[in-house]
């Protein structure tokens, strides 16, 4: 193991660091999983009765790209970076100007904070992975 992530204001650092990412996904799940599921249902009910499955395209946790929901405008890496973007973009999206809910960076600094807690209370090893992965 690299000497720096023994020091704990690293360590400390770095799991914030990774909780944004991590709030970030969980966005998405929380964002696609509900329409995932509601894709799959219709599918299932169709095939139910008889009737060819609604042609629609994938959708899954990856895939598409994510767009703002009221323009359809891709979003870009950049326009994606965790709290960041959304404090530079002022909680709107760049094409349209629509608002986007202040739940992302929320989400996102809620699991950052919380990575971060568990990394400096337990310190490097398995206790502090546990309490991470229980953050999200």
């Amino acid at each position: 193991m690299p000497e720096f992530l023994r020091d704990p204001v690293i360590f400390t650092a770095l799991a914030t660091l990774l909780g944004l990412f991590v709030g970030s996904f969980l966005n998405v799940v929380i964002h696609r999983l509900p329409r995932m599921m509601e894709r799959e249902w219709h599918a299932q009910a169709a095939e139910l009765r008889d009737e060819p499955a609604p042609d629609q395209e994938t959708f899954n946790l990856a895939t598409p790209r994510s767009r703002c929901p009221h323009c359809g405008h891709l979003i870009t890496a950049l326009e994606n970076i965790p709290v960041v973007s959304y404090l530079l973009l002022r909680g709107r999206c760049r094409h349209c100007d629509a608002r986007i809910s202040g739940r992302y960076p929320v989400v996102e600094m809620l699991t950052a904070a919380l990575s971060g807690f568990a990394a400096w209370h337990f310190g490097m090893g398995f206790a502090a992975l546990g309490a991470s992965s229980s953050c999200g």
